[in-house]
């Protein structure tokens, strides 16, 4: 079983406002000064910066992933373009699990944060989309995963 998951569209969501944004004042500078030989340009370049700045964003979260196996959780995170961490987590490691889910945008928008607490330290994934969800099947696999290190365990006792 893999379970790949990503965070919430929610995270590039200060990018869309900027977009949005720059296309306002550039459409409210052509109609306000049209006369200048500037404006053009201008809102020219505040577009081309604000496009590139969300495609920037949208690439981030499409190659930052989570990948849940019957093993481990791995977090693959996009830093940058060039930048990458990864960050392995065994199942048999972890101790406990729990979500949030932050007001009223997070129930609109389903998105919360995860928080995974192991044997070394606790791994907290913002944006989760559907945390529920992610949390339900995380749960349920470190669970079979703990049941079956037991019964290993008591094998091995035994002998």
């Amino acid at each position: 079983m893999v379970l790949v998951f990503r965070r919430s569209m929610a995270v590039v969501r200060k990018a869309w406002i900027l977009f949005v944004l720059s296309i306002a004042i550039g459409v409210a500078l052509v109609v306000l000064l049209n006369g200048q030989p500037w404006v053009w340009g201008a809102s020219g370049a505040l577009l081309f910066i604000s496009t590139l700045n969300l495609i920037y964003r949208l690439v981030l979260r499409h190659f930052s992933v989570y990948v849940l196996t019957n093993q481990r959780l791995r977090q693959v995170g996009q830093q940058g373009l060039f930048k990458k961490t990864v960050v392995d987590v065994q199942l048999s490691s972890i101790e406990s699990i729990s979500y949030e889910v932050p007001g009223l945008f997070g129930d609109i928008f389903k998105y919360g944060t995860m928080m995974i607490r192991t044997y070394v330290g606790d791994l907290r994934i913002s944006f989760v989309s559907d945390p529920e969800m992610v949390y339900n099947e995380l749960q349920g696999v470190v669970d079979k995963a703990s049941s079956a290190d037991r019964s290993a365990h008591k094998l091995e006792n035994k002998d």
